[in-house]
């Protein structure tokens, strides 16, 4: 049996115009058997997502403002009875919204509230398909405990993969399913917990690689993944097909089509994904392979760049630092112990640089300064602050004569210069290091060299 686990984006069920289209592409192909959906997103630009309204509703009732939180409230409450109306659904969500009401009441915590969009919207989905509704809270398990401060203390994944798996399957094989995405619960089965914001997708591709799915099918507003930010290049081309490993390579791209997490379980179970257009499904989109099933590429073609501002550099300077043993070590124990990630990290005889974003550096960067230098013993240490980075992806870039030279003539001929270059272990992407002002420019630069007929 041929099974494609469909995942809808908030914006494809904005209001009952739009749920009506993702309606009809479940019902144009039986082997749509599983959806996955998202809550109502934004009907235009100045609208508010049904997740912030909720939010926004729990927060003010916290703080007594009772009068704003029933207005926020009426409005939540429309938007569903709107799309329910406008399908012409019997389906009576009322004992619903005094459920959620009463949990709010008894104390029910901020991820709960968030997550009653998704709930009633899987809700509708289901009584429209006349599928299965499915809670993600009876088969979603978080691979995390509640620390004392009300953090999560995570461990490799986000959630518990061999548990949450054999949950889905018992629960989910040989039916047609609708199940809320962003959520699950914590190992105790109870007690609610979202995944980041704007990471559903992560919730789909659960399903899909636990029901061994032929596809997973992710439907958005826009055609497929973009070979560029079209906040910085207008009106980018899309890429066709891309393998997994070539996509996360284009995880710093900040469009937030495809969320970096929810590679992981399609890669590692071989799941095909695509993604589509809902108001234009019969377009191809992007297709996302497995690395055994990739289509062939001419080596050095360019597949995407993906760039984002909000990035600083510690040069760390001490003279033949490359021959003293542990150097690099307590560099990255410096950073560790601030609980501080970083995304990379060149070095040479005597210099080596550290690439990560700013916002971790908030209120620490004296204190690290000082301790790279009594802890390391280094000579200097300087942060350099206001960078982007930009990251040009293709196949078998590194073995390929002339690409990185194309790359940084058109930076040049534009008067741009690079602040760091690494090319690092992988053979599929060249990463450049620019101010934050040179970063539109640079990336149209290079969009234009590789692209040059978009």
């Amino acid at each position: 049996m041929t099974i494609k686990v469909v995942k809808f984006g908030g914006s494809s069920l904005a209001d009952s115009l739009q749920v009506g289209k993702a309606i009809a592409i479940v019902k144009a192909d039986p082997t749509r058997t599983h959806v996955v959906v998202s809550a109502p997103g934004k009907r235009n630009a100045l609208d508010t997502k049904v997740t912030d309204l909720l939010l926004g509703w729990y927060r003010l009732k916290k703080q007594g403002v009772y009068e704003e939180a029933a207005q926020l409230w009426t409005a939540i409450c429309n938007r569903y009875f709107e799309i329910i109306s406008g399908l012409d659904l019997g389906l009576d969500l009322r004992d619903d919204f005094a459920a959620i009401q009463d949990a709010q009441e008894a104390g029910a915590s901020e991820d709960f509230i968030a997550s009653r969009g998704e709930y009633l919207m899987a809700k509708i989905m289901a009584d429209a398909l006349d599928y299965e509704f499915v809670d993600a809270a009876k088969c979603v398990r978080f691979n995390s405990i509640k620390t004392a401060s009300g953090h999560l203390a995570t461990h490799d994944r986000l959630y518990n993969e061999g548990l949450t798996h054999s949950l889905v399957y018992s629960l989910m094989h040989d039916k047609r399913v609708v199940m809320p995405g962003f959520y699950g619960t914590l190992l105790d089965g109870k007690t609610i917990q979202i995944f980041p914001r704007n990471s559903s997708d992560i919730s789909g591709a659960i399903v899909a690689a636990a029901l061994q799915a032929n596809v997973y099918e992710k439907f958005t507003d826009v055609p497929g993944i973009l070979a560029a930010d079209n906040r910085l290049v207008k009106n980018p081309r899309s890429i066709t097909s891309a393998t997994y490993r070539e996509l996360g390579e284009l995880a710093i791209d900040p469009s937030g089509v495809f969320h970096p997490e929810a590679m992981y379980p399609v890669q590692t179970a071989g799941v095909e994904t695509h993604i589509l257009d809902a108001n234009n499904p019969r377009e191809k989109g992007t297709v996302i392979y497995p690395d055994i099933r990739a289509p062939s590429l001419t080596p050095g073609t360019v597949i995407g760049i993906a760039a984002r501002a909000g990035f600083s550099i510690i040069t760390v300077y001490k003279v033949a630092m490359n021959r003293e043993v542990g150097f690099v070590r307590r560099v990255l124990e410096v950073l560790e112990h601030e609980r501080i990630s970083f995304e990379h990290a060149p070095m040479g005889r005597d210099i080596m640089n550290v690439l990560l974003e700013t916002s971790q550096l908030k209120d620490k960067e004296d204190y690290i300064v000082n301790r790279l230098i009594s802890f390391c013993f280094a000579d200097e240490v300087k942060i350099e602050d206001s960078l982007a980075l930009i990251s040009t992806v293709g196949r078998a870039m590194r073995d390929t004569a002339g690409v990185a030279a194309r790359l940084f003539t058109a930076l040049a001929n534009h008067g741009i210069s690079n602040r760091i270059i690494d090319q690092g272990a992988t053979e599929m992407n060249i990463v450049v290091g620019v101010k934050e002002s040179d970063l539109k420019p640079a990336v149209n630069a290079i969009y234009k060299e590789f692209f040059p007929s978009a």
